[in-house]
């Protein structure tokens, strides 16, 4: 093994070691290094077949972790792909993970939350709708899930 390949394998093993990356990021990251094109290739070759490297296991990790943050599937959806992840590896993650996660449950819980935030202030549910829009949540999942009662109770 070369030197160059040596630096540029422990650089890659240094950034996994914070989290996981997509084979777009590393790449990336690598260029930056000014790492050799032939080298970039073996190192993400070599990551992949040791399984180090995965975009299906980043997808599905980072949609589950971001949905139980809060965050819609809009905005999930976006980052993965902006991150190098293929629109069907992203479409197959989000179908996995709500199989798992009860989206619509979060929702409410921050709709509650919100709406004991803006308690008291002009424009509530305006506030918790735009909110809610840039975290990535559809707006018909939105207006069913402020339905009549919560609004009553919560934002009158």
């Amino acid at each position: 093994m070369n030197d160059s390949l040596k630096k540029a394998l422990n650089y890659a093993f240094l950034l996994l070691k914070y989290r996981l990356r997509t084979i777009k990021e590393l790449r990336g990251r690598l260029i930056k290094k000014k790492f050799p094109e032939a080298v970039i290739k073996e190192v993400i070759i070599y990551l992949k077949e040791h399984h180090y490297l995965d975009d299906r296991e980043f997808a599905h990790v980072y949609t589950k972790e971001k949905l139980s943050q809060g965050f819609g599937q809009r905005r999930i959806s976006f980052t993965l792909k902006r991150l190098g992840i293929p629109f069907d590896l992203i479409e197959v993650s989000l179908d996995e993970v709500k199989k798992e996660i009860d989206c619509r449950r979060i929702l409410k819980e921050l709709i509650d939350k919100l709406a004991l935030k803006y308690k008291g202030k002009e424009r509530k549910k305006e506030k918790t709708i735009r909110y809610l829009l840039q975290r990535g949540f559809n707006y018909d999942d939105i207006s069913r899930c402020i339905e009549p009662g919560i609004e009553e109770k919560n934002y009158k």
